[in-house]
């Protein structure tokens, strides 16, 4: 297990089990234990980072949610319906996508190394804080609403036309459908699905999730996202 991922888990499940023991007094020479009455001082473990939220959560079956396939992708529904993720195969622009067979349309260009990435794509989110992209020169397109994360780095936003598969069947105003995000198995909120070397959970605040080996990662709430990690330098 990597370092990284070993020294924050630690620290995550023991601040989720610690407590707060009462003040006792031993008297040594005695044996006699004396409990203090009144107002004692008390110490509170510091909040959780999210980072250790999501491995402390449990982890979701696998099989059910694969459908029994141990091969990615990997596709999950949060439990309040505002984003579906995916954890699958990436080539340079292509990935795996079973909601959205579009996003590996083309012909792939196999100077490109295929790794493991997580792509999310949210009903109700946050505007991108800039615009980093000039949508193939036509500065047009570029929204908030999906997630893509790869070891390199994770990027809100994207250069797109129209509403996501997501908003189409959650999005405000839409009406649910038995479409492709709606048939998706469903992640329980503080459960956590682990799969490829990334792990995704809600916490209730929002989606999280991480690139395991360095850290990397991201939270998307319906008002925030956050970037989670330092992007390697090259």
């Amino acid at each position: 297990m990597h370092r990284w991922l070993k020294l924050t888990r630690a620290r995550a499940v023991g601040r989720r089990s610690a407590v707060v023991p009462a003040v006792i007094v031993v008297a040594a020479l005695t044996g006699c234990v004396q409990v203090p009455t009144g107002n004692s001082p008390t110490t509170s473990a510091p909040p959780q980072s999210l980072e250790e939220q999501l491995l402390a959560m449990e982890e979701a079956d696998h099989q059910s949610m694969s459908g029994g396939e141990e091969d990615l992708p990997l596709a999950f529904l949060s439990a309040d319906r505002n984003a579906y993720c995916v954890i699958g195969p990436k080539q340079g622009n292509h990935f795996e996508n079973p909601v959205n067979p579009l996003m590996a349309a083309g012909e792939k260009d196999d100077t490109k190394l295929q790794v493991t990435a997580v792509y999310c794509e949210f009903a109700t989110y946050p505007e991108p804080e800039k615009v980093t992209d000039d949508c193939y020169g036509t500065n047009l397109g570029f929204k908030g609403g999906t997630m893509m994360l790869t070891a390199k780095g994770a990027v809100y936003g994207g250069c797109r036309v129209g509403v996501t598969v997501m908003e189409s069947e959650f999005g405000p105003g839409a009406k649910t459908a038995d479409g492709p995000v709606a048939s998706l198995p469903v992640l329980r909120e503080d459960y956590a699905v682990e799969a490829g070397g990334y792990r995704c959970g809600d916490n209730g605040g929002g989606m999280i999730c991480l690139e395991l080996e360095n850290g990397l990662g991201f939270q998307v709430s319906e008002d925030e996202f956050k970037i989670l990690g330092k992007t390697p330098t090259k």
